[in-house]
């Protein structure tokens, strides 16, 4: 329902509430089990179905109030994260443990060590790469990167997660430390791992990234980006080098004579 947060209170009635009066016998019936009611719900057809678009279903269910389809939402600020990470073959997949902090952007780390916020420094080692859900959540800081793609307060309870698109989550995709060494390692993996050329190594990256092949027109646009960035890193390989020798996070203006804005255009690449 679109006010989950006055649910039972004063929210928008339910579309279908036979249906919630039937959930909950079932519930009632299978000893109050949650395993055995999500059981139930995952192996409906309703929650089975595709997300594709139905043309004859437009009109009756606009907003998909009904289920007419699978709803299609962007991933959580975490897994935003940890599929990058997944993709770019850097992800540690142990389970449990200590928190972990990912590297932070330059600025924002002077800024902290000016407030002796020590814990904020990135874990070192395999600990960076671990999933988001073991990322640091405090009360007086959220990870930036999160914060851009809509995580949760910590300071409040939350029903439902806001979704929004913004020119700043795209530049915190560009430039992020975690992005763009995701980006390199993932460069690198294309490299290891696709013998072929340059339209080879494209449609390897979309079956990685994406499970599907690129389209003729999104080979096309990826050609021209590629060719690009490869005459501007032939033109300053000593920008080349670094990016592909340091951390990510030492690639964000640190690159000797480069001014920072030429750096980002180099390293967003």
């Amino acid at each position: 329902m679109a006010t989950p947060e006055n649910f039972g209170v004063r929210g928008e009635r339910p579309s279908d509430p036979e249906l919630l009066d039937w959930l909950a016998s079932e519930l009632i019936k299978s000893g109050w089990s949650r395993k055995h009611l999500i059981r139930v719900i995952v192996h409906s057809s309703t929650y089975r179905q595709a997300s594709g678009h139905q043309p004859d279903l437009a009109g009756q269910d606009q907003e998909n109030r009904r289920l007419s389809r699978q709803n299609r939402f962007r991933v959580e600020a975490e897994i935003v994260r940890d599929l990058s990470l997944t993709v770019s073959g850097l992800l540690d997949r142990t389970v449990s443990g200590p928190r972990i902090q990912p590297p932070l952007p330059d600025a924002l780390m002077r800024g902290l060590e000016l407030k002796n916020e020590c814990f904020m420094h990135p874990s070192e080692g395999a600990d960076g790469y671990r999933r988001g859900v073991y990322v640091t959540a405090q009360r007086t800081f959220t990870y930036p990167m999160f914060k851009e793609f809509d995580v949760a307060d910590p300071n409040a309870p939350c029903t439902l997660r806001d979704q929004s698109i913004t020119p700043q989550q795209a530049l915190a995709l560009m430039n992020d430390p975690v992005f763009v060494q995701c980006a390199r390692e993932l460069g690198l993996r294309l490299v290891r791992e696709c013998a072929g050329g340059r339209d080879a190594r494209i449609e390897y990256a979309f079956q990685l990234c994406l499970a599907r092949r690129p389209s003729p027109q999104e080979s096309a646009v990826l050609g021209e980006v590629y060719e690009g960035h490869r005459s501007a890193y032939a033109k300053e390989l000593r920008l080349a080098r670094a990016l592909v020798a340091d951390a990510g996070r030492r690639c964000l203006g640190r690159h000797g004579g480069l001014d920072r804005r030429r750096a980002d255009d180099h390293q967003s690449g």
